[in-house]
């Protein structure tokens, strides 16, 4: 599985720390995401910035376009201010 944390206004807004979802592309993570709390919006995680978390370091520069099992997800919503 991997561990999804919601940070920033996403926390805030939709009450969800954490959860887990299967490994697979950042679309299909978003789509678990959504499917299994439907109160998140899928515009909110798209607009937000994700940090990838690796298990293990991996000399593959393509592997960042599949997460898994055992990665760990950070949605962060973008910060406003001056």
């Amino acid at each position: 599985m991997v561990t999804v944390r919601l940070y920033g206004r996403l926390t805030h807004r939709y009450d969800v720390k954490a959860t887990q979802v299967p490994p697979g592309s950042l679309e299909e993570i978003i789509g678990a995401i959504v499917e299994k709390h439907p109160e998140i919006r899928p515009e909110d995680l798209k607009n937000a910035r994700p940090i990838v978390k690796r298990a293990k370091a991996e000399n593959d520069r393509q592997s960042g376009t599949q997460l898994q099992s055992g990665d760990e997800l950070i949605f962060m919503s973008p910060v406003g201010g001056g």
